[in-house]
């Protein structure tokens, strides 16, 4: 169900388990443009086979910036320091999967071991998913009620896909 995917508070990486196993390999999944990692729960059984799962997940009223998410994707890699660690960008999780490996300096963070792209949103720069980072901030600037009916115009149409209900 979409709401066992709900978060409160700010952008923060749900666990798939309780426990992480350290001595299986970290994945940390971005998801698309609505932000909460639904997407990936038919893939979850079979990813923690192999992986300990995390994916970030942010509230539908945050209105974080993209180099706030960045910020939020870095400081989650290099807290696991010493173990290995892949990003998992879908869509606009792509675009901040890059910019998370490309990192503030032009090098990846130590510990991140690979970038996986599904279906990412950076074909060309003039592609409507370029500018999906300054469409969010410019969302998030608008006064808090039309804030929040302009976010829900957006990602409407976007659960629905997902959820599979046309």
């Amino acid at each position: 169900r979409l709401a066992d995917f709900a978060v409160t508070g700010g952008p923060q990486f749900v666990r798939h388990t309780a426990e992480d196993d350290p001595t299986k390999p970290l994945l940390l999944y971005l998801p698309g443009i609505e932000l909460s990692g639904y997407s990936l729960h038919r893939q979850l059984p079979g990813l923690a086979e192999d992986f300990c799962v995390r994916w970030l997940a942010v509230p539908p009223d945050d209105r974080s910036s993209f180099e706030a998410l960045r910020e939020a994707v870095t400081r989650e890699v290099e807290a696991e320091e010493g173990r290995p660690i892949y990003l998992l960008g879908e869509s606009f999780g792509g675009v901040l999967a890059l910019s998370v490996a490309q990192g503030a300096d032009g090098k990846p963070p130590s510990s991140l071991a690979g970038v996986a792209l599904v279906n990412p949103a950076t074909s060309i720069g003039r592609s409507w998913p370029a500018q999906l980072p300054r469409l969010l901030d410019a969302v998030a600037a608008l006064p808090p009620n039309l804030s929040d009916a302009a976010y829900f115009a957006l990602a409407t149409p976007i659960f629905a896909a997902i959820s599979g209900d046309p």
